[in-house]
């Protein structure tokens, strides 16, 4: 994909590395991007990125959103049950996000401190304890009371487990592109590699239907 060639891409993999670079591309800064300003305008009171990160059973029922994007979340969804997360927030999810688990979170004064992200408030321990937080943030001592919102919601809605698949996928770079460079170049060829090479593979069924009747081991070329 990335160098061209007569070689033929995995078009199954091609096209969901289209969708997850849709994915990335959504997390663009406000006013860069014409067609995601078109997409959070249309959820009106959500935010785009909000729904990505959140998983599928929290989110609101029969969102109103382009047919692209639905096709978007899809495989985002995908994407992020590889790092087992079908049924919880991964770390590195958006703070607002967890308003979907948590109605009405007081987050305003958090997010403008630069607590931002989910892993902002856990480390390999767990929760970080609200005075460290504090600390760290300068934030005031009443919003002691969010903290206690935030670490209920956080506990039983957060993936704080690590594995080896999630960390071969933040190594490829899929996650830091979102929040750090969502429209550089490429973003396409990197997804692609990642379906390839970290994900499992399975043999067609065609392939092995082929091979069985004709009595033939084929190569990846030959087929």
């Amino acid at each position: 994909v990335k160098q061209g060639g007569v070689g033929l891409p995995n078009i199954n993999q091609y096209y969901k590395a289209a969708a997850l670079t849709a994915g990335i591309t959504l997390h663009s800064p406000k006013g860069d991007i014409s067609w995601v300003d078109m997409e959070n305008a249309q959820l009106k009171t959500l935010n785009i990125v909000d729904v990505l990160w959140t998983p599928k059973h929290l989110r609101v029922p029969k969102l109103d959103l382009f047919h692209s994007t639905s096709l978007t979340l899809r495989t985002w969804d995908t994407f992020m049950a590889t790092m087992g997360c079908k049924l919880s927030f991964h770390p590195r999810a958006p703070l607002t996000a967890l308003r979907t688990a948590s109605p009405d979170l007081p987050l305003t004064r958090w997010t403008k401190a630069g607590i931002t992200n989910i892993q902002h408030l856990v480390d390999n321990k767990g929760v970080i304890a609200f005075a460290d937080i504090q600390a760290k943030w300068h934030l005031p001592m009443r919003e002691v009371f969010t903290y206690l919102r935030l670490k209920g919601t956080i506990l039983a809605h957060v993936n704080l487990h690590n594995n080896t698949r999630e960390q071969s996928l933040v190594a490829g770079g899929i996650l830091d592109r979102c929040w750090a460079a969502p429209n550089k170049p490429k973003a396409i060829s990197l997804c692609y590699k990642m379906w390839e090479t970290t994900l499992p593979q399975h043999t067609p069924l065609c392939k092995t239907k082929w091979e069985e009747d004709c009595s033939l081991q084929l190569s990846e070329d030959d087929w």
